[in-house]
């Protein structure tokens, strides 16, 4: 998916949080996939969004274009051992 960023004082953190929280519907589990890589993710599949931040004092310029990997499945199975 492809975003446009409106304004400029968001973050690359901010804008992959409130996307993943968009998409998923659920504020847990968007925190996990933004700690477990995603953001990295992101910032690979859009070379210069660490640089066009930077250069705006940490912020994402008006107008920037993000292009976002498809969101991992980060679902955990719990299982329990009946015997030891």
């Amino acid at each position: 998916m492809t975003i446009k960023v409106k304004g400029d004082t968001l973050s690359i953190e901010e804008a992959v949080f409130t996307y993943l929280l968009e998409e998923t519907g659920d504020l847990e589990r968007a925190a996990v996939i933004g700690a477990s890589g995603y953001i990295e993710a992101v910032l690979s599949a859009n070379p210069g969004l660490a640089g066009a931040a930077a250069a705006n004092g940490d912020c994402l310029p008006h107008g920037t274009v993000i292009n976002f990997p498809a969101i991992p499945d980060t679902r955990v199975v719990q299982s329990i051992k009946l015997w030891d």
